[in-house]
């Protein structure tokens, strides 16, 4: 029986060091000041554990702008990790990134709303899209419509890349000048349709939307652009 217990004392004693030194690890960033989190974050060389720093330089620092920033940033860091796993076939380590984005503090709505299109490629077993090929299907589209739609679906897989960018504010342009040729020639639902995906795309100069709210509520009304009408008078023969 003594024998059992000094085996017994002898192994707790073994384990104790271990759970402590588990203890301390876990709290060791406890004690740091914000430029130490900050500074320790930013040595970090994994993408993952950049992410955990800055969200707890964010939890425990809320006031310093830095962590969130961090957080943005390291997040895009994560993304593009977490996509390339994806694309590798290697779906449970990609939702598992992908979910930690989400359960992130402080991530922009386009960074959810990009994170949560992978997630759902991810969970069905379906590689996520390349850019280039967005893009080339973007630009080899003949119609204004079919390119306006190819580069929000573009846009919606890469936000931050400035190829999809700059074609969705040209495409919408494009849209909205053939939007407006329908319906100053009277076809006033056609026009009303187009008008609505200009205004329901994720983004949009803010004076094309003022003028596409116009021109929307006069295809409505059945009225069509004054200076068309204006137009059309001086052309009637007296």
């Amino acid at each position: 029986m003594g024998k059992r217990i000094f085996i017994l004392l002898a192994v707790l004693l073994l384990l104790s060091p271990m759970s402590l030194l588990g203890e301390t690890s876990d709290s060791s960033n406890e004690d740091l000041s914000a430029d130490e989190l900050f500074e320790k974050a930013q040595d970090e060389p994994t993408a993952s554990g950049k992410l955990d720093l800055y969200i707890n330089g964010y939890e425990t620092y809320p006031e310093d702008g830095r962590f969130e920033e961090g957080i943005q940033r390291s997040v895009g860091y994560v993304l593009d990790w977490a996509r390339i796993k994806h694309n590798n076939g290697d779906y449970a380590t990609a939702i598992d990134r992908y979910n930690a984005i989400l359960n992130a503090p402080g991530v922009n709505d386009t960074l959810v709303a990009q994170t949560e299109k992978h997630l759902t490629n991810a969970n069905e077993e379906q590689p996520v899209p390349q850019a280039n090929a967005l893009y080339k299907e973007a630009t080899n589209k003949s119609t204004v419509s079919g390119i306006f739609n190819a580069f929000v679906k573009g846009y919606n897989w890469y936000p931050n890349d400035d190829r999809f960018v700059d074609g969705l504010k040209e495409s919408e342009e494009q849209l909205f000048n053939w939007a407006l040729a329908q319906h100053n020639n009277g076809r006033y639902d056609t026009a009303i349709d187009r008008y609505n995906m200009i205004l329901n795309a994720p983004i949009a100069d803010n004076k094309l939307l003022n003028r596409v709210k116009e021109q929307l509520e006069a295809a409505k009304n059945g009225n069509r652009q004054s200076d068309a009408i204006y137009q059309e008078a001086q052309e009637e023969p007296t």
